[in-house]
């Protein structure tokens, strides 16, 4: 088996990774606590496997690439920050929220505009993810439906890598949600709609800075993670803990289907046509 295979290092090797820790974590830990705190097995995952795929520069990161496994990192260790503290609900999604307006600057940003857009986006987004019960799989269906839509747009934009770390991260969201559903064994906290959010939100920055993907199909992306809030309200749902999270990644579905079809559509409007290709020749002889 070949460890480097994009597919080992991008789907298996995360899922696994989260699956297996966060059984270790809920075990080791114990009956009382071991839950709660299982779910950092997400961060653990996100950062260890982004390392094998990107590298660690131990000097101050250059590129914003370089810089990712240190945004990966600060969003795992201040989402175990808040698991450990546990402050109020507000303070929570404040303090997450200010760290991503300090991460998204450190990334850089094409404007002011774009950067202020990348904030409030951003705070909206963990907005969401905070909103959501803790106890269901719902915020790690959202996350992992948004993140293989944004896979598939940098697809789409010709990037790579960022589909290999979208890809990445939608595994080991994939690895903790098997704890979730259909019975929650673990709660999905700080430890990891942190992660989740900050992981999602500095791919679709990186998406937006790098790629020609139409900054308003990653828009349009982000409102997959109103899926949750909305679901959650409705009047049939109720105490159905199984059959919520599957609402919500079918709706967050739609709405990732729409902002592919965005992305297809202003980039087949955009190409070149074939008359306009520098490298085509008619076939045509002259008259």
């Amino acid at each position: 088996m070949d460890l480097n295979h994009p597919l080992i290092q991008s789907a298996a090797l995360p899922l696994l990774v989260a699956f297996c820790t966060a059984g270790l974590l809920r075990r080791l830990i114990g009956v009382r606590h071991g839950p709660r705190w299982a779910a950092a097995a997400l961060g653990l995952a996100v950062l260890v496997c982004s390392l094998l795929l990107l590298g660690w520069r131990m000097a101050l990161p250059a590129t914003a690439v370089e810089k990712l496994p240190w945004v990966f990192a600060a969003a795992w260790l201040t989402g175990l920050l808040l698991e450990a503290t546990r402050p109020a609900r507000w303070l929570q999604w404040a303090l997450a929220s200010l760290l991503w307006l300090g991460l998204s600057w450190w990334l850089g940003s094409k404007d002011v505009i774009s950067g202020a857009a990348s904030a409030l986006i951003g705070a909206a987004v963990l907005a969401a993810l905070h909103d959501s019960a803790t106890e269901r799989a719902s915020a790690a269906s959202m996350s992992l439906i948004a993140s293989l839509g944004l896979a598939a747009v940098a697809m789409m934009s010709g990037s790579l890598l960022l589909f290999q770390l979208s890809v990445l991260l939608a595994a080991a969201l994939g690895g903790v949600a098997l704890w979730l559903w259909p019975k929650a064994r673990i709660a999905f906290g700080p430890a990891a709609w942190v992660t989740a959010g900050i992981g999602w939100l500095s791919l679709a920055h990186m998406a937006a800075l790098l790629t020609p993907a139409p900054p308003t199909a990653l828009t349009a992306l982000a409102a997959v993670f109103i899926a949750g809030p909305i679901v959650r309200r409705l009047p049939l749902m109720g105490r159905r803990v199984v059959v919520e999270p599957l609402v919500v990644a079918l709706a967050a579905a739609l709405l990732a289907g729409v902002a592919m079809g965005w992305t297809a559509s202003i980039e087949a409007r955009d190409a070149p046509d074939a008359g306009d290709d520098p490298y085509y020749t008619s076939q045509a002889g002259p008259r």
